[in-house]
């Protein structure tokens, strides 16, 4: 599998991010050590806002989220939507839920940072250096509730289960953040500045990605250049490892997650169709033609996967006429991904990267919500250094709002990389009024260089 590194966000008022997590609704929470507080981060479009805590005021006070006070958070742990965190400076655990905050247990004076994590059943593991012979900086729970520790100052793995402490890998480049997967696979950074996986069953580390440089560059597998990694979470959900540097918050792809060929779904769904009139129910083929080019599809399906499909063939009864639809506005590549998608209930998002934008636009055309979110996730993944202007163009082209502010805020946060190119002065003229509203001495910068 291809690895590809994305950034999620680089924020200005982010200084010393730390811990990790993802709650049950997808939100991204991440420890910031020198502001004192936890930041909240939408996954598509990156945007940031406070969570818990005051940014830049120290102190300790339980209460409302929005006025309680931590000291140096450090590490994170969740189990559904409630969030624990190792308040380091006021030796506290805490916990973030229903928006407000509260102490669990008060830790005893320690010398360094501590790892956390959580068990399924709710329980905290805490681990420090007085508490263990070894240097154990973060934690992760496997599947089976073992305890993965990456013991720092031993260059070492090692998993802790029933009191009994075993080194899975040792002789590394002091690892400093773990995470597990649902599999039970293992995933670690060190000061290499790469994040490696481990294969239990022989004695490879795969390098999941990162060149080796301290840069923060996004990419495919080792072209990619992560800057001091040092907190890993992996996301069950999406299949994404999360990853803080100390001004960004990253991701990587890790793991696919894709609907069966034929899912229990698209069967119930299939039932409840044909239990209905038999014009409606009719599994007659409908013709579709696309750039001179035709695509046959089952009608049954069409009308499962889309509502627009369903409403085009039941109410605006457009088969009366037996000639085949016509698509326009649409490449037969993109519309043949749309139909590969409803038949199959899958698509190869590799095959089609090129054609993405177009069939995500085909995919709210025509109201397929879960490939316009997959499409979307996607898209957000690929956009990069090489590709946001590109993408940025596109979706404004096509009208696509996510895709479109992900891409904008990617190269806002970005602009003293891209106003030097040509290309970005030649985005659309209501793109780059955006830009300049939000960043007007760009204009003086432009009229200096032109004379």
């Amino acid at each position: 599998m291809e690895y590809y590194v994305s950034t999620v966000s680089r924020y200005d008022s982010f200084d010393d991010l730390r811990g990790i997590a993802v709650l049950d609704d997808n939100t991204i929470c991440v420890a910031d050590c020198s502001n004192h507080c936890i930041w909240k981060l939408n996954r598509m479009s990156g945007k940031v806002s406070t969570y818990a805590g005051l940014s830049g005021l120290p102190g300790y006070l339980d209460g409302p989220s929005s006025i309680a006070r931590f000291r140096g958070p450090v590490c994170l742990a969740s189990i559904g939507s409630i969030l624990f965190v190792a308040d380091y400076g006021n030796n506290q655990i805490r916990k973030v839920s229903e928006g407000k905050v509260s102490t669990v247990r008060q830790t005893p004076p320690l010398n360094s940072q501590f790892g956390l994590a959580v068990r399924k059943d709710g329980s905290i593991v805490v681990t420090s250096i007085r508490e263990n012979v070894f240097d154990p900086v973060l934690l992760a729970m496997g599947p089976d509730d073992s305890v993965y520790v990456a013991d720092r100052s031993n260059h070492a793995i090692r998993k802790i289960k029933d009191n009994h402490v075993e080194t899975v890998r040792k002789n590394l480049e002091s690892p400093c953040g773990v995470a597990t997967d649902d599999d039970g696979n293992v995933y670690y950074c060190d000061l290499s500045n790469k994040i490696y996986k481990l294969r239990f069953d022989e004695e490879e580390i795969l390098t999941v990605c990162g060149s080796g440089e301290a840069k923060s560059i996004d990419g495919q597998s080792e072209l990619a250049s992560l800057n001091k990694p040092h907190h890993l979470f992996y996301h069950t959900k999406s299949g994404y490892l999360y990853f803080t540097e100390t001004k960004a918050v990253r991701r990587v792809k890790v793991k696919r997650h894709s609907e069966p060929l034929w899912d229990y779904k698209m069967s119930r769904d299939l039932a409840k169709l044909f239990d209905k009139d038999q014009e409606k129910a009719s599994p007659d083929q409908v013709v579709f033609l696309v750039e001179e080019k035709s695509i046959r599809v089952n009608r049954a399906l069409l009308c499962v996967r889309s509502k627009e499909f369903e409403r085009m063939f039941t109410v605006l009864r457009v088969l009366e006429s037996e000639k085949p639809i016509i698509i326009e506005n649409a490449t037969y590549e993109s519309f043949y991904a749309v139909i590969t998608y409803i038949v199959t209930g899958r698509m190869d998002a590799q095959k089609y990267c090129d054609h993405l934008m177009d069939v995500l636009a085909l995919a709210d055309r025509f109201h397929i919500n879960n490939l316009s979110k997959s499409c979307t996730d996607r898209i957000v993944q690929f956009i990069s250094e090489k590709t946001a202007l590109e993408y940025l163009s596109m979706a404004h082209k096509h009208g696509l709002k996510y895709p479109k502010n992900v891409a904008l805020n990617f190269v806002i946060n970005r602009i003293w990389i891209f106003y030097k190119e040509e290309q970005f002065w030649e985005l659309d003229k209501v793109l780059l009024k955006e830009i300049t509203d939000q960043l007007p001495w760009l204009l003086n910068v432009r009229q200096a260089a032109a004379t």
